[in-house]
C-alpha cells in the first residue's frame, strides 16, 4: 500500500523497507546457497521524496553486499514526506 503524500516517517520506512525487501527476495544471489545475510542499510531522503543517500554496512560477503548495495537504487524514491527523512533498517536474504 502506498503511503499518502506528507505521510508520518513510520509510514515510509515501511514503505521502504517492503520495497527493499521485495527485492531482496528477487535478488537473492543464486551462488551463495543456502547462505543467509542481514545486511544494515542506511537511507535519506529528501522533502519530495527522493532517495540523497544510501550506504550499507557490509557484511563481508561480497556477492551479498554488491546486492544489497544496488538495491538501493531499485527503491530510490518514497512517497513524499515533507520534509527530509533518515531511515535505517536491514535487508534479510535468504535462499
Amino acid at each position: 500500500p502506498a503511503a499518502p503524500p506528507g505521510a508520518a516517517a513510520s509510514a515510509i520506512a515501511n514503505h521502504f523497507h517492503a520495497c527493499m525487501q521485495r527485492a531482496a527476495a528477487n535478488a537473492y544471489p543464486e551462488s551463495q546457497a543456502p547462505r543467509t545475510a542481514r545486511i544494515a542499510y542506511r537511507a535519506t531522503f529528501s522533502a519530495s521524496g527522493q532517495m540523497t543517500a544510501y550506504s550499507i554496512t557490509p557484511s563481508g560477503n561480497g556477492a551479498f553486499d554488491a546486492v544489497a548495495n544496488r538495491l538501493g537504487g531499485r527503491c530510490g524514491s518514497v512517497p513524499s514526506p515533507g520534509k527530509p527523512v533518515a531511515l535505517s533498517g536491514a535487508l534479510t536474504f535468504s535462499p
